[in-house]
């Protein structure tokens, strides 16, 4: 990082040039002299790739402007911050970022910033206060600011509502980078949803309910590891690679099973569940069509099918009725975990530090300038999540 004159800065950034083409470390300028209320510049530490960056890369969601820095998981310093408003961060303080939201909405301030009814435009397609052209490679603009971030990057300009401080006495870490989207969304859906749809208010435990999680990646990995914390008495991980199966089975899961190997995957799971009538907790984590199904087809009596993945639109499965209504089921989607960052994020952290919450398990580093191996490593299974390293 390079500040040339007042509010005028260098660096180096991750940008992908248009639909299909490669990712390409460029150097970057980055206006940063008239920061308006809702942003703060800040200074990566740390970077993690979801499989969300790569659909948008490939053109595969309705979200994808050119040429663009992605990103959206990821940890730095405060550099800055836009004049006229009270932040809740001063420079200098070490912090995660995640979605933004506006903070204002009746779902922002009665349910969860998660549920913002502006999510979408300011997350996907970027309408967030402030300016979107701040950053420059070779004279071009750089669409920025998705998910009021655009973490890959070694210097952003991200939305205030994006910005979550460490807990008091936390020390930055690059495994704290994708807190604030994979890790959150498997532990929130777990924490704010499944544990409480599942259990009725005269029950006191949960160790005699099943929790089952479709895909072994970090969401279901983060969903499985909050599953152990809030007490259910068996989990259940499907995949098909037996190298993530074996590390669900190291954070906790109780029963994995190969999707590729087992012939009939929700008669499996009805024989491993806790409960006589099946489970009532299942969290869907691919997006997958035909994973859908099957776990749609593994649910039990009055239970829930969690959703938190998607193939992006167009993709559909075939629902029987008469299985909601004969079995009471229900099924709903999820963003982010249904969650509050700055609340539980924080929250996060502390079980982290406490080895109660070992992510670290999940996580390889790479430098920046190695992105491509990153992503090749979390296609092929080599790593669940890369972190990128811009230090």
């Amino acid at each position: 990082m390079t500040d040339l004159v007042q509010g005028q800065y260098k660096g180096k950034a991750i940008v992908v040039d248009s639909i299909g083409a490669q990712y390409t470390l460029q150097d970057v300028e980055i206006d940063a002299s008239d920061l308006g209320e809702e942003e703060i510049l800040i200074r990566m530490h740390a970077s993690g790739i979801c499989h969300t960056d790569i659909l948008i890369a490939e053109g595969n969601l309705p979200c994808s402007f050119f040429p663009t820095i992605l990103g959206h998981e990821g940890c730095g310093t405060v550099v800055a911050l836009g004049k006229g408003n009270e932040h809740q961060v001063a420079v200098g303080d070490e912090v995660m970022l995640s979605f933004s939201s506006c903070g204002t909405c009746t779902s922002c301030v009665e349910t969860a910033p998660a549920l913002c009814s502006s999510f979408y435009q300011r997350n996907f397609l970027r309408q967030s206060p402030g300016r979107n052209d701040r950053i420059k490679s070779q004279g071009k603009v750089l669409s920025s600011k998705l998910f009021g971030q655009s973490s890959f990057a070694s210097l952003t300009v991200v939305d205030t509502n994006s910005v979550v401080k460490l807990p008091v006495g936390a020390k930055l870490q690059p495994e704290m980078a994708p807190f604030g989207c994979g890790i959150q969304t498997g532990a929130g859906s777990v924490f704010n949803i499944l544990a409480s749809v599942s259990i009725t208010p005269s029950q006191r435990s949960l160790s005699n309910h099943t929790l089952v999680v479709f895909g072994a990646g970090a969401v279901g990995l983060a969903a499985i590891m909050a599953g152990k914390l809030v007490g259910y008495g068996a989990l259940v991980v499907v995949d098909v690679k037996p190298g993530r199966l074996s590390l669900a089975r190291s954070l906790g899961a109780t029963h994995t099973i190969d999707s590729l190997v087992e012939r009939n995957v929700p008669e499996k799971i009805r024989e491993v569940s806790l409960e006589e009538d099946g489970p009532k907790s299942v969290f869907e984590a691919t997006g997958i069509p035909t994973v859908v199904d099957q776990a749609l087809r593994s649910v039990g009596t009055h239970g829930t099918l969690l959703s938190a993945g998607s193939p992006g639109p167009g993709k559909t499965v075939n629902v029987e009725i008469d299985l909601f209504v004969r079995n009471t089921m229900s099924w709903r989607g999820t963003i982010e975990g249904h969650c509050d960052p700055r609340k539980l994020l924080p929250e996060l952290v502390s079980l982290f530090l406490a080895g109660q919450f070992p992510v670290d398990k999940m996580m390889k580093t790479y430098r920046a300038s190695d992105f491509a191996t990153a992503v090749r490593d979390m296609q092929s299974g080599a790593t669940v999540k890369p972190i990128l390293l811009w230090e």
